[in-house]
């Protein structure tokens, strides 16, 4: 793995992303972007072997980047990530995350990198 892409419009998710990707990749080349129109520009211009997406963007809907890189790059891992905030506080929110059409859970946050999904089993991340 050599490209990914992070939308996302919260600036300290979207660095904590790009560092989970740069963990798990030491290779990796992170792009990152901060709205629908960006990420559909650097979708059209760039080859990427991941993505990580956020849903809620403020110009639009971070699916429609997904769209684009299923249709032009369809080798593109796109993961879609989503955080609501229960509690307040970025090391309370819970991540929300769908690979094509699996749809874990993942709880806790970036404060330990460790998630527990749905299904019941841990996720190491770094």
């Amino acid at each position: 793995m050599r490209q990914a892409l992070v939308v996302e419009d919260l600036a300290d998710v979207r660095e904590w992303l790009a560092d989970v990707a740069r963990s798990a990749f030491p290779e990796l080349e992170v792009t990152t972007a901060a709205r629908v129109e960006d990420g559909l520009a650097l979708a059209a211009s760039k080859r990427f072997d991941l993505a990580l997406v956020d849903l809620g963007l403020p110009d639009g809907n971070g699916i429609d980047i997904v769209r684009a890189l299923r249709r032009e790059q369809p080798d593109c891992l796109a993961v879609v990530v989503t955080i609501y905030d229960d509690e307040g506080g970025f090391d309370s929110k819970e991540f929300t995350i769908v690979v094509n059409n699996v749809d874990p859970v993942l709880k806790e946050g970036p404060a330990n990198n460790s998630y527990e999904t749905q299904e019941g089993s841990l996720v190491q991340i770094g």
